[in-house]
């Protein structure tokens, strides 16, 4: 079967979920690309505490992520993403009108991350929910995809409303999240026993303590955080050490360049690799394919004495970044019980966090030692590349790893 043929395929309640997150994504990005440039541009603010609204967006989206993801499997995704979206368009329209006072517009932005980290978990939970029978591979890779196309149309309305010297990008988000919401609403979901579990021979509602012991004796969970960890300390790069690497050596126009062959690969290869290579490849040998692109990117990094060179290397970096994350959550979605999906992405998301804050915190580290031509850090993203390559083509050796039996609902 051809994989537009697949996707035609989709569940009407899986494309309306679909269609949700793109409506999401467009408003999302049309405000966080560019809060500190309002911030500082609008409402006269220092460029120091514009910026220290990105960081408590940061602690609010992943302080709030584990509690989404609880939401979730407690009352539901549906319940817990019109959450999300509601706090996200109040917070859209009080930043509108709100005066340029300290205290409200920190708490502004640890709203948004706190919308964010409620959102997340439980529209990864929700398509997984209404898509059974899916190719879980496909469907996330093409979830991937859409919210990919949102952030880049967002991104173009939020930077014409700053060239035109206009606050109106929060209108405009609120528009498209009250759309979006809108539609949550129309969801005919059968409801699911999504409170029981038969795995371990248990019956009954299920606490977060016990939640959390089930997933710590899955290896097949534990397995996808330890490379998601990895993963995140290396896409890390793509947000911190690589935009100020391109800018040092080349430029404004480096940067640019940077994120539209990211984009452009993501938007153009992302269902299409996924596809092929989990058709042929188990999903262990497909996340060691990613990493042996992010190998490969950071082998080339010491030798990107050109802008074209450069470019090159960043998509073979992006191969990697498209090939491991949709597949991990894929593998979440098949050995984990729906009822614990919300929990399993919301405990993936600090998984994340760890690798990313650490990921930025080296790439600090070693950019500050020499801005120019960070080796050592492309020397550690390599050797954490290749170790994770070895971990994953190990996990795809392991018969625990592989049995996709587990997910049994009572």
């Amino acid at each position: 079967m051809s994989i537009f043929l697949e996707i035609r395929q989709f569940s009407p309640n899986t494309c309306k979920v679909l269609f949700v997150q793109w409506l999401t994504s467009i408003g999302y990005f049309s405000v966080i690309p560019f809060l500190v440039v309002y911030l500082v541009r609008h409402q006269h603010l220092s460029a120091e505490f514009a910026t220290l609204q990105l960081s408590l967006f940061l602690v609010g989206q992943y302080g709030a992520t584990f509690v989404g993801g609880l939401m979730t499997d407690r009352i539901s995704a549906n319940f817990t993403m019109k959450c999300g979206l509601t706090l996200q368009i109040t917070t859209y329209l009080i930043f509108l009108v709100a005066e340029p006072v300290h205290w409200i517009i920190c708490c502004l932005s640890l709203s948004i991350g706190i919308s964010k980290g409620l959102f997340t978990p439980a529209a990864k939970a929700l398509v997984a929910k209404v898509s059974v029978g899916s190719n879980k591979v496909l469907l996330f890779s093409f979830r991937s995809t859409v919210n990919n196309i949102g952030v880049a149309i967002g991104s173009s309305i939020g930077g014409f409303f700053m060239d035109a010297d206009s606050a109106s990008f929060f209108l405009t988000a609120a528009a498209s999240q009250l759309i979006a919401l809108a539609l949550l609403f129309t969801l005919k979901i059968q409801p699911s026993e999504t409170t029981l579990l038969n795995t371990e021979g248990h019956s009954g509602s299920v606490g977060t303590k016990q939640t959390l012991i089930y997933l710590s004796k899955k290896p097949v969970f534990l397995a996808t955080c330890i490379l998601y960890i990895a993963f995140s300390f290396l896409y890390m790069q793509l947000e911190s050490s690589f935009p100020i690497f391109a800018s040092q050596q080349w430029g404004a126009m480096a940067v640019s360049a940077l994120f539209i062959v990211n984009a452009a690969v993501v938007i153009l290869l992302q269902v299409i690799v996924n596809v092929w290579l989990n058709k042929w490849l188990s999903h262990w040998w497909t996340i060691g394919a990613g990493f042996l692109a992010f190998t490969l990117c950071f082998s080339g990094m010491g030798i990107a004495t050109e802008l074209w060179i450069f470019v090159f290397i960043i998509a073979c970096y992006t191969l990697g970044e498209v090939t491991i994350d949709p597949t991990i959550d894929a593998i979440t979605s098949e050995h984990v019980p729906d009822s614990l999906l919300g929990t399993a992405y919301g405990v993936l998301g600090i998984a994340g966090l760890i690798g990313g804050v650490v990921g930025n915190s080296f790439a600090g580290h070693f950019l500050g030692v020499n801005v120019a031509n960070p080796q050592g850090l492309w020397t550690l993203c390599g050797i954490i590349a290749v170790i994770s390559l070895v971990m994953a083509l190990l996990f795809s050796q392991q018969k625990g790893l592989t049995d996709q039996s587990e997910k049994k609902i009572s």
